[in-house]
């Protein structure tokens, strides 16, 4: 069973500019953007800042509006719900924030905030709430005695955890994780992330994660889905987004990923120019005004994500591997 499911989801934005303020302009940050994730499993959204990957995190909860499309929640479509209906959801899923130092209100000791939640949806007594966070904090590593301390006296890996347990309070299906080890040294990046998987496998949890990390994608991700510009231009299995990329934009992504092993390098890609103006995006293919692989096609007919292997999508005229005609590829 899927527990989310986007079909076309699209989020439009009007920007006015001019003198006069007066002309108006479309921004598509989120466009026509369709996947699904079962139970136990973890759809990574990658790509570079501004691509859409946490516009769409917030569309699935309902943080923002969407403009058009659907976004089914355990087989319920929860696309047009209002205040009312979607605090009710709220029960089924949560989020992880990126920075642990700011999402924590330092007013609030540590059983406060891990305890709002089942005390805002009337969940439990005093007593059992009491019980309950006790629990959730022994599951993320915490010491129950500390939850009398302020978010300002935990370290950054220890506000993370009162993070995860305050959104796991709820028994959530969904998860979203908004890059939620970026704000954290690299040592402690490790612990957070085998956390989660390890809170995963014993919660059967589902998981939207967004980053830009891509090693730590790997190690935590069942399927990616690669955005850009608003879009998804290639999505698959880990092994097959990894392993075998095909679309452009993902062999440069993956090229620039940091190994220290000789034998696990490739060639740089370097992408020549900018990420084009969302408001006026070129025509045909998006990428193709800093893509090694253009052609005149690319100029006039938009590529479909379409199949290049079993449940394997990208939105390329030429996906594929690696070639030794690509351009803009530098030694490592």
């Amino acid at each position: 069973m899927n527990v989310l499911e986007v079909d076309s989801l699209r989020k439009y934005f009007a920007v006015r500019g001019g003198l006069s303020r007066r002309d108006t302009r479309v921004v598509r940050a989120v466009d026509g953007v369709s996947f699904s994730v079962g139970q136990g499993e973890t759809l990574s959204l990658v790509g570079e800042s501004g691509c859409g990957k946490s516009t769409t995190a917030r569309l699935i909860l309902r943080l923002t509006d969407p403009t058009d499309g659907r976004i089914l929640l355990l087989g319920e479509d929860i696309t047009q719900y209002r205040r009312r209906e979607i605090r009710r959801l709220r029960q089924k899923m949560q989020i992880v924030f990126q920075d642990p130092y700011t999402s924590l209100n330092p007013r609030m000791t540590a059983y406060d905030l891990v305890s709002e939640p089942l005390r805002v949806h009337g969940v439990g007594s005093p007593r059992g709430r009491h019980r309950e966070v006790e629990a959730l904090m022994k599951q993320v590593g915490l010491d129950p005695a500390t939850g009398d301390r302020y978010a300002h006296e935990f370290s950054g890996g220890q506000r993370q955890r009162i993070g995860i347990a305050r959104a796991l309070a709820l028994r959530p299906a969904l998860l979203v994780l908004d890059e939620p080890v970026s704000a954290l040294d690299v040592s402690v990046q490790a612990q957070i992330v085998n956390l989660l998987k390890d809170l995963q496998d014993q919660m059967g949890l589902t998981y939207v994660f967004v980053s830009h990390d891509l090693s730590i994608v790997r190690h935590l991700s069942t399927q990616v889905a690669v955005m850009y510009m608003g879009k998804i231009v290639e999505h698959g299995s880990v092994e097959d987004v990894f392993d075998r990329p095909s679309h452009p934009y993902t062999h440069a992504l993956l090229s620039a990923v940091p190994t220290a092993h000789e034998l696990e390098r490739t060639k740089r890609i370097v992408l020549t120019g900018d990420v084009p103006d969302p408001a006026n995006p070129p025509s045909g293919c998006a990428f193709r005004t800093r893509c090694f692989r253009v052609q005149p096609v690319c100029a006039s007919a938009t590529p479909a994500l379409a199949g290049v292997g079993v449940r394997h999508l990208a939105a390329c005229h030429f996906a594929g591997p690696p070639r030794a005609t690509d351009k803009g590829v530098v030694p490592s």
